[in-house]
């Protein structure tokens, strides 16, 4: 591993240093106004061939600037006393540009339109003054239609929130595109079907934000949330500094969580050979606390239409611990007497990340490579304490467990996309996953191998008002530990179909069916006896088997100015599928996992934003999620079912930004457990005193007294066991927040990422 790091270092410094020379004619372009008298002060922005900004010139006292050819191709003019000019710069001789209805150049189609359809994806430019709506880039993706950003960061898109976010076509976070400058954003391509290497990897939709080339100079980001009482937040700050095709990056990011009156209550209940066992522990308000921190390093060298190069280190720490107090009552005689649950974990973590893409000559389409090597450190421990009577000084109970483990991988991916050609594109992907992972407690340790291997062809096409997407790979997959005795693999075929039906551009339907694998993990498969319980005890099931998901979703999408809608209808059926399971052992209840003989989930989700005004300025966002879950077994089945309502209201204003989130205590079906959600409430007010800089202050729970959230088992199940989790210190608290992004060292690229004529400045510029 120590020669891979020292290969990585040594291409990043050869590509810090590569440079291209080229020699750029200097063109004249004379600006003026309706009368033909000349324009001083004009703002001229120069555009290449793909609409990303490479200059910026000012005009003189007599009207005149320079502009260079090549690479310039298009030119925005801008005064603040005159309309504005989109227009193409002659191949040869000397161009006018007059400031008034008409232009003496070919003139760039500026409309109201702000996205383009591709074959695979949609392209999307947001205005510049659009994005200085938002506090940071990452809100500013509310101006796609079908994306909604709340102020945490979780993001919805399309139905989908398993979304994999990247930045010129490289993996990404939300704190970094909270932090990057909204004037670097060239475009913002989404992926409803995602290439087949994510697809693979089971994200559902892509979002790839583009950065315009050949940038100079650098910014600093701050996007922070912190409370003070409880202290709880989560804050990203980096710097980043461009040159010309290379780009440097710095990111911090922090979260926090210390709390303290958190509690815990839970129940159970069981019966074994006709006698009745049950215990009720009830909550104390105990401290926990929580901090994870990480920092990446990042290098960037990007030679427009040719080639990629990303090399990113991080480092990451993570730390919790908690001591929950319990009373509790067993019906002795005793009852209740105090109990203390301890909790302590510590994570590490280390990665190195390579990233090459190469954009091969002669439209011959393109070749994408990345290797990832990390390790992760892990230390668990935790105890156990019953004081039976409560004044006792010393425990009547006294358990407690510890292990370590170190989890090392290796992730190799490789991608070939072909041209677009009239008949479609086709696209073939390759990755292999080796893992190695050591488990250490007081006694021997256990080492486990495992492998993670898939080929996949991808088609795309399109004729008349249909798209289509078919992919077919092959995945295997390979599970070896020293305490199972036996190797465990599955070769599976992965098809993914995908079949659109596109009437209008603000209507359309997606029909998708896949179909994938799972094998047991080492923790599921470890027969190793855990007390739960004086007759209640937990182990694995080493005879698990692989299983297998067929999958299939209907999706309608409506866009249109005052409405944007979603519906989703889908059917999930699982043989096999692994699930705990109960079942009555000689003088005791066993708690393990089996492979189920069928499971089935049946969903449905309703996703609606209305624009009253015809723009962002004022959204109202609401999501539905109905479903029905059903698992059967030899011995019993059960059905448990999913209700969840959210809604968001917000206010984009020019100075203001102002969002109000609720979530109704719904409930989740997972398995055999039912997890009712927790009622939320927030409100946000930022304001920005300038388009950079945002600060306001975000209030949770304002209408609530705590924050909860539990979990039970379902009614037909033999042993019924329940968990209440409350924080009551997060009532009613608190954060400061603040988004600020500063720019330093910029003299070229100073442009607007879209242009438009109207006085709300939707526009894109197109071709």
């Amino acid at each position: 591993m120590r020669n891979f790091y020292n290969l990585n270092f040594m291409i990043a410094v050869v590509a810090m240093f590569v440079s291209f020379a080229g020699r750029a004619e200097e063109r004249m372009i004379a600006v003026c106004g309706p009368d033909g008298e000349a324009v001083e002060g004009a703002t001229l922005t120069w555009f290449d061939a793909a609409l990303d900004s490479v200059g910026v010139s000012v005009s003189s006292a007599s009207g005149v600037a320079v502009v260079e050819m090549p690479p310039a191709v298009k030119v925005l003019v801008e005064h603040p006393g005159y309309s504005s000019r989109l227009a193409e710069i002659a191949v040869a001789g000397a161009d006018t540009v007059r400031l008034d209805d008409g232009l003496t150049l070919g003139e760039v189609t500026v409309g109201g339109e702000t996205m383009e359809r591709g074959l695979t994806h949609r392209i999307y430019r947001i205005p510049l003054r659009a994005m200085q709506k938002y506090p940071t880039f990452m809100q500013a993706l509310n101006e796609i239609p079908s994306v909604t950003v709340l102020t945490s960061g979780t993001l919805f898109m399309d139905g989908h929130e398993n979304v994999k976010l990247l930045l010129n076509g490289v993996e990404t976070s939300v704190q970094e595109l909270s932090t990057i400058a909204k004037e670097d954003v060239a475009r913002v391509k989404v992926y409803d079907t995602p290439p087949a290497r994510f697809a693979m990897q089971g994200y559902s939709a892509v979002i790839d934000v583009q950065l315009k080339s050949e940038i100079t100079g650098g910014n600093v980001g701050v996007d922070i949330s912190q409370a003070f009482h409880p202290l709880k937040g989560n804050n990203s700050a980096a710097v980043y500094y461009n040159y010309k095709r290379s780009k440097f990056s710095l990111l911090y990011n922090n979260e926090n969580k210390h709390y303290r009156k958190y509690s815990q209550t839970e129940t159970l209940a069981y019966e074994v050979g006709g006698e009745k066992f049950g215990k009720e522990k009830i909550g104390v308000d105990s401290p926990s606390d929580s901090d994870d921190n990480s920092i990446n390093l990042l290098f960037q060298n990007n030679r427009k239409n040719s080639y990629l190069y990303n090399l990113n280190f991080g480092v990451g720490f993570n730390r919790s611990g908690r001591s929950l107090r319990q009373l509790v009552n067993d019906g002795g005689p005793e009852s209740p007497y105090e109990a203390v649950n301890k909790l302590n974990t510590r994570f590490n973590r280390l990665y190195l990340a390579n990233h090459f893409e190469k954009t091969l000559p002669a439209d011959r389409g393109s070749l994408l490579a990345n290797v990832t090597l990390s390790r992760y450190n892990s230390r668990y421990r935790s105890g156990y304490m019953e004081f039976e009577p409560v004044y006792t000084a010393y425990p009547s109970v006294d358990v407690a467990s510890a292990y370590r483990s170190r989890y090392d991988a290796v992730l190799a991916e490789v991608q070939y996309a072909g041209p677009q050609k009239a008949w479609g594109q086709l696209s073939a992907s390759a990755y292999n996953t080796y893992q190695h992972s050591r488990y250490t407690d007081t006694g021997t340790a256990i080492r486990e191998n495992s492998n993670d291997f898939g080929i996949s062809a991808q088609y795309d096409g399109w004729r008349g008002k249909f798209m289509y997407t078919a992919m077919m790979g092959l995945q295997g997959m390979h599970v070896g530990a020293t305490e199972l005795g036996r190797d465990y693999d599955l070769w599976i075929p992965t098809p993914d179909l995908t079949l659109y039906y596109i009437p209008s551009r603000s209507l359309w339907f997606r029909l998708n069916y896949t179909y994938t694998g799972s094998l047991p993990s080492i923790s599921q498969l470890s027969e190793t006896d855990q007390w739960l319980d004086t007759r209640l005890i937990f182990h694995g099931n080493s005879a698990l088997r692989p299983y297998r998901t067929h999958k299939v979703t209907l999706f309608a999408s409506l866009l249109t100015k005052y409405l944007t809608g979603g519906v989703s209808l889908g059917y999930t059926s699982s043989p096999g599928m692994i699930c705990n399971h109960f079942s009555e052992r000689d003088g005791y209840m066993l708690e393990s996992i089996i492979n189920l003989d069928t499971y089935t989930v049946v969903y449905g989700q309703v996703d609606v934003t209305i624009k009253p005004l015809g723009n962002n300025m004022l959204t109202l966002f609401s999501r539905v999620n109905l479903g029905r879950v059903r698992g059967t077994s030899e011995e019993y089945d059960w059905k448990g079912y999913r209700f969840q309502w959210m809604s968001v209201a917000s206010v984009n204003l020019d100075r203001w930004t102002i969002q109000a989130y609720y979530q109704f205590p719904g409930k989740v079906a997972d398995g055999q457990l039912i997890r009712p959600r927790a009622e939320v409430w927030s409100l946000t007010a930022l304001f920005r005193p300038m388009p950079s800089l945002s600060v306001g202050v975000e209030w949770e729970m304002p209408f609530g007294r705590k924050f909860r959230e539990s979990e039970h088992t379902v009614a037909t199940s033999p042993v019924a066991t329940s968990r209440v989790t409350d924080i009551r210190d997060r009532a009613n608290m608190l954060s400061l927040k603040l988004a600020w992004n500063l720019s330093f060292g910029r003299n070229r690229n100073q442009a607007r990422p879209s242009f438009s004529k109207d006085v709300q400045d939707t526009g894109i510029l197109t071709k």
